[in-house]
């Protein structure tokens, strides 16, 4: 039996229509496997360490976009290690500045 599969066109219904509840949320995962069922690990990090789980994963992004944005530009190696250095900085600073808000919202 396949795995149903959520697609990008899923998603850009659901951000362009309004948001469901919480109890129609739940109903949709439950009847969705997860991956975290499969990956207890990755859903444990995220629970105990959710602002450096966001940098791991912002900055992996980032780096991404940053080699297929200027690979063909012709750095010499010490300017792909300052741009390299200078991008996993602005992500740490992203996700400090947004965990800022995080203390805010609880009493």
């Amino acid at each position: 039996m396949r795995e149903p599969v959520i697609h990008l066109r899923d998603l850009w219904l659901v951000s362009s229509a309004s948001l469901p509840s919480s109890k129609d949320w739940k109903a949709l995962t439950d009847s969705r496997p997860s991956m975290y069922l499969r990956c207890p690990m990755i859903k444990t990090f995220w629970r105990n360490h959710p602002n450096l789980a966001s940098f791991l994963l912002l900055a992996v992004g980032m780096l991404i976009i940053l080699y297929f944005s200027a690979r063909h530009v012709g750095f010499t190696p010490t300017q792909w290690l300052a741009l390299a250095l200078a991008t996993i900085g602005l992500a740490a600073l992203s996700v400090w500045i947004i965990s800022w808000g995080e203390d805010e919202e609880t009493p």
